[in-house]
């Protein structure tokens, strides 16, 4: 009996201080990664005690990746294990693939600092376990490369001069300006795409350094780029300008998404010259479909002839159709449609109907007859 109470004693001992040491969990969301997406590593610390100090780490290094903490602070709360209450500490690591591939994330040394039953400090080296991440590309990204991975995508594109008070005919010299602004969530400002303004030969574009800005708040991450444009009017011409794209892979709901940017017209004097290549173009092709009518109306005239009076003439002039042989000026092959064909009692029927009694060969009956040939 003694010894039953001295082995339960013992491993009540074991069980509180196993429970009193502090631990430490490493959470990732099991989800499809694509190469640029922000995978986040959930840490959290957890003791029977109080921390005394923020936990002490490294950022990992991990090849063909980049390694941030976009949100350096700790959440200190409590967390509730098997109805356990614990002190906790929360943080996070953000890790951004570069490609395709198997990414493994080291075994990292957390050092947590807190008090024993006595007050004293008690510093804790502690290892993460290591992980491994797996980073496919779905085949709408398979061709693209300057794209976004977040959730929720907005862009704003502002022009120096709206529809009220925009010139009429800009001249050379004159400088537009323009604003572009992207504001993406749950990524780095170091995964922001260029953006590339587009501008024809005649305009000149000036790019200032894009401004980046990143925001955290209560676990909600957005990063935002604003990108200042001037264009500046080299000679007369008409111009378009505008029609840039941004795209960006949505992985909530695994679709590729665009935003284009409207097309902005620039008149800036001078012929224009796409317009009336355009216009040329479009006379051209109708005066060769005039053309092509004209030669196959004067070609087939004999054989337009025969059949109109095949199918609208009456009488003798009806049976001479029926018996006009080509010629060799025209060269048609109109069919001997009373000669030729194959339905006698069609034939037959037809020639008593027209001359016996004097009566009208129908459309239907005249067409069966043509192709009784």
């Amino acid at each position: 009996m003694m010894m039953r109470l001295i082995s339960l004693l013992f491993f009540l001992l074991v069980s509180w201080q196993a429970g009193a040491d502090p631990n430490i969990a490493l959470l990732v969301k099991d989800e499809q990664i694509v190469p640029g997406q922000q995978v986040n590593l959930q840490f959290e610390a957890t003791t029977k005690q109080y921390f005394m100090d923020g936990p002490q780490y490294s950022l990992p290094y991990v090849a063909n990746a980049m390694v941030k903490q976009e949100n350096k602070s700790t959440l200190s709360g409590y967390s509730f294990i098997n109805d356990e209450k614990f002190t906790s500490q929360r943080w996070s690591i953000q890790v951004y693939p570069n490609k395709v591939g198997v990414y493994l994330i080291p075994s990292m040394t957390v050092t947590l600092t807190t008090a024993n039953e006595d007050g004293n400090i008690v510093k804790t080296p502690l290892k993460t376990k290591p992980l491994a991440l797996v980073v496919k590309a779905p085949s709408e990204l398979k061709h693209e490369s300057n794209y976004l991975v977040s959730s929720k995508v907005s862009v704003e594109d502002v022009w120096s001069s709206t529809s009220e008070t925009a010139k009429k005919e800009y001249e050379r010299g004159d400088i537009i300006q323009r604003t572009v602004t992207i504001k993406a969530e749950y990524t780095s400002t170091f995964m922001m795409p260029d953006f590339v303004p587009l501008a024809p030969e005649g305009v000149t574009v000036s790019l200032l350094e894009p401004a980046l800005s990143s925001h955290y708040s209560r676990g909600e991450h957005s990063t935002t780029l604003v990108q200042h444009i001037s264009y500046s009017i080299d000679k007369p011409g008409q111009y378009a300008l505008g029609s840039e794209q941004v795209k960006w892979w949505n992985p909530d709901n695994n679709q590729l998404n665009t935003w284009k940017a409207s097309a902005k017209s620039i008149d800036a004097g001078g012929v224009d010259y796409q317009k009336v290549l355009r216009l040329g173009m479009v006379f051209l092709s109708f005066m060769i479909c005039i053309y092509l009518a004209r030669l196959y109306l004067i070609k087939s005239k004999p054989t337009i002839l025969i059949f109109s009076r095949l199918f609208s003439s009456h009488g003798a002039k009806w049976l001479n159709s029926c018996y006009s042989k080509a010629s060799n000026k025209t060269n048609l092959r109109t069919p001997l449609l009373i000669d030729a064909s194959n339905n006698e009692e069609l034939v037959k029927y037809s020639l008593q109907s027209q001359f016996q009694k004097n009566e009208r060969v129908g459309i239907w009956q005249r067409i069966r007859l043509y192709w009784s040939v």
